[in-house]
């Protein structure tokens, strides 16, 4: 095999010039965010993912793929977490505990709604209610 160079190739910019500069292509750091917090934490991916698309407006179009991306995960997030939060807090309610919890204040609200005795009647004291248990007067 051979190689050949042409003459334009070989040669280098003149002594004190500089070779030409291309443009170095910006990312966008809300689009990355957007996609990666999409898949994590949704409800931040999906501000992350909306302001990325708007930046990509400003810059040419650079991650404006990723942010639509992100904000199609985070809404894929929402709505599988949606459903998911709204069993968990049903089944909750099935919670022996918050039965227990149910019954109680059930109990509470019907002791107070009770009618309560006369005030000319006193209550009875602990005393008479032991004499009359035992027999005593």
């Amino acid at each position: 095999m051979v190689f050949s160079f042409s003459e334009e190739e070989m040669t280098q910019p003149p002594v004190g010039q500089l070779p030409p500069v291309t443009a170095v292509k910006r990312g966008n750091a809300f689009a990355v965010a957007g996609i990666v917090l999409g898949i994590l934490i949704w409800p931040l991916g999906l501000l992350f993912s909306i302001i990325g698309l708007v930046k990509s407006k400003a810059r040419a179009g650079s991650g404006q793929v990723l942010s639509i991306v992100g904000i199609v995960v985070s809404l894929v997030g929402a709505a599988s977490s949606i459903p998911f939060a709204i069993f968990v807090f049903h089944s909750l309610a099935g919670d022996p505990g918050c039965v227990i919890q149910n019954e109680f204040d059930a109990m509470t609200r019907s002791s107070i709604t009770k009618a309560t005795p006369p005030a000319s009647e006193p209550p009875p004291s602990i005393s008479s209610t032991t004499r009359r248990r035992s027999g005593r007067n």
